[in-house]
């Protein structure tokens, strides 16, 4: 895991979730690796992350970066690794009446619920519900 600011919620979310898992998360600072800076392109930290990590997490203000990181890690080793871990926690045992959900599940319910009662949806929190969903579909192996 990458983080480019301070992070209290998320960083303890995703080492515990990496933990409970089985897991074992490593939390990496950019100031301590050659992350696209010194002798080493951002090209070279992406393909050295993608062969020795499953799973690759980037904490960052600007999307681009994720856009741009991505290009250069294995995708088909993230999606195989993320369709494994999202198997995972749809397998869990629910706790009381909730169910268990994958990130971009809520927001696929809401959209639905929604639209089937005809409720409208500002379309400006449409295309996020659906850029949300579409982001973590797409990682997807079978949604």
């Amino acid at each position: 895991m990458i983080f480019e600011k301070p992070s209290t919620r998320t960083r303890i979310s995703f080492d515990l979730a990496v933990k409970q898992l089985g897991g074992k998360s490593l939390i990496l600072n950019p100031d301590e690796i050659h992350y696209g800076s010194g002798n080493e392109s951002l090209h070279d930290t992406a393909k050295i992350l993608s062969q020795y990590a499953d799973i690759v997490m980037l904490r960052t203000n600007i999307h681009k970066k994720i856009e741009d990181f991505s290009k250069y890690l294995d995708i088909q080793l993230f999606k195989q690794s993320l369709q494994s871990m999202v198997d995972r926690i749809r397998a869990l045992e629910p706790l009381g009446n909730s169910p268990v959900m994958a990130p971009g599940d809520p927001e696929k319910i809401l959209t639905l619920e929604r639209t089937k009662h005809g409720i409208p949806i500002d379309k400006f929190k449409y295309k996020e519900y659906l850029e949300i969903s579409n982001l973590f579909s797409n990682c997807l192996i079978n949604d």
